[in-house]
């Protein structure tokens, strides 16, 4: 900083009598501040291949912020500074390794400032440079200064940021008993497994015989008590068939036993039927037979004399027939 001061006071006459002068008036004094320019931070190239030339470290990048810590540690474990947040992601990917002229410092200081982090912060940096993140504390400082020397794509995948939930793959068992599961299922909904219908199932069931009781006695009931609803006659109607004597009930059971009887004798003859189904064959060759008999026979001429007795013998009878009528009559 320098000073500037202006010229020097001019004193002024004493004045006549011998009176005190006036005082001088000092010229203002003025700083002037240098201010040093700042030069735009330029990314200087390493021996390493650039992490925009790789895939996963680009794709990890998208994955945050540039105000994130875990993209401020990595860069400033890649440049020994921090980075605005315009140019992190812009500068991560020119960056290609410490440069030649001042690799050595870079290293050692790296080195040094990677080693006052916590593990997780170290292994955030590995997860953005998508190298390996196991192992000790000095282990990890020395595999992020290894490979921010001399970057090189590592081949791995880019991983799941920390915080986000991995599917498992299911083990050999579940895998089993799910296709199985599925097997089963695709089975029962197939036509070829369903279960063959009953076939008594469309015939209704006969009422017993407090159903027959009810149905008789509730219409003329509700003529006489249109007031009271239906479900206070049934139940009335059911609680008077409880002490109503057998001779009564005798009835209604009876029509019950018939019904009962009708139902078994329906179902039976339709689970005959299902056992039995009717099979219709349109097929006419089996009335080529009486031909293939004919051609069998074709060797025996037929007697005219044996045809002649059997026409004069059917004549005989036909007489004999007629005589008894007439005797009959």
């Amino acid at each position: 900083t320098t000073m500037e001061t202006g010229a020097p006071a001019v004193a002024t006459p004493t004045p006549e009598g011998g009176g005190r002068g006036a005082r001088a008036r000092k010229a203002p004094e003025t700083f002037k501040v240098d201010v040093k320019e700042k030069t735009e931070f330029c990314v200087l190239p390493g021996k390493g291949v650039k992490l925009g030339d790789m895939p996963n470290v680009c794709e990890m990048l998208t994955k945050y912020t540039s105000t994130h810590k875990v993209l401020q540690d990595t860069y400033a474990a890649a440049f020994g500074r921090r980075g605005a947040a315009l140019n992190v992601k812009k500068h991560l990917r020119e960056f290609s390794g410490f440069p030649p002229e001042s690799r050595d410092v870079d290293v050692e200081k790296r080195t040094e400032s990677l080693k006052k982090k916590q593990v997780a912060d170290l292994k955030g940096i590995a997860l953005v440079l998508c190298i390996e993140r196991s192992g000790t504390k000095d282990e990890l400082v020395k595999r992020i200064v290894d490979f921010l020397d001399v970057p090189s794509g590592s081949g791995r995948k880019a991983p799941a940021p920390a915080g986000t939930k991995r599917k498992r793959a299911a083990s050999p068992k579940k895998k089993a008993a799910k296709s199985k599961g599925a097997k089963a299922k695709k089975q029962a909904a197939s036509p070829k497994t369903k279960a063959k219908a009953d076939p008594a199932a469309g015939i209704p069931k006969p009422p017993t015989a407090i159903d027959i009781y009810i149905k008789a006695r509730l219409p003329a009931l509700k003529e006489k008590n249109p007031e009271v609803s239906e479900k206070d006659l049934t139940q009335h109607l059911r609680d008077k068939w409880k002490g109503m004597a057998g001779d009564k009930k005798s009835k209604y059971e009876d029509e019950h036993k018939e019904l009962l009887a009708k139902y078994e004798k329906e179902v039976a003859a339709a689970k005959t039927k299902a056992a039995k189904p009717d099979i219709q064959d349109s097929d006419d060759s089996d009335r080529d037979g009486d031909g293939d008999d004919d051609d069998d026979d074709d060797g025996d001429e037929a007697d005219p004399g044996d045809g002649d007795a059997e026409v004069a013998g059917g004549d005989d009878d036909t007489k004999e027939g007629e005589a008894d009528a007439d005797d009959d009559a």
